[in-house]
């Protein structure tokens, strides 16, 4: 403890728990973390520490991280596209009118249709949370 400034945390888990200066714990702060829409959609995905330490010393990552990125989350969404293009078993398991015929359906043809939702699910859920 030098009583001096200390050093920006690198890592998340440091930024959560490392302390404050009582300075940070002010009401605008507080209203910025209130209302930052993540929160909404996902829940509380990081302390207020965590907030408020990234709000003073954002991260910059080199532009050709963030142009990877971009062309992974473009492959996902072409992915996506192409799998509801070839894969019809969404649209079948969500039609009303498909509900009579689920009587007739085998067990290995309902596991592999359940398989399949799950994995558009999962793919579609990677779209959505990879733009945030």
């Amino acid at each position: 403890a030098d009583g001096g400034a200390a050093a920006v945390p690198l890592t998340l888990r440091e930024r959560e728990r490392g302390h404050r200066p009582l300075s940070d714990y002010h009401l605008l702060g507080y209203l910025a973390y209130v209302v930052y829409s993540p929160l909404y959609l996902a829940g509380p995905i990081l302390t207020y520490n965590a907030f408020i330490s990234q709000m003073a010393s954002p991260a910059h990552p080199p532009r050709r991280h963030l142009a990877m990125y971009l062309a992974r989350w473009v492959a996902c969404v072409l992915l996506m596209d192409a799998f509801l293009c070839v894969n019809w078993s969404n649209a079948l398991i969500s039609n009303q009118r498909m509900f009579h015929q689920w009587a007739h359906v085998g067990v290995g043809q309902l596991a592999v249709g359940a398989f399949t939702t799950l994995g558009f699910i999962w793919l579609k859920f990677l779209v959505i949370w990879r733009f945030f």
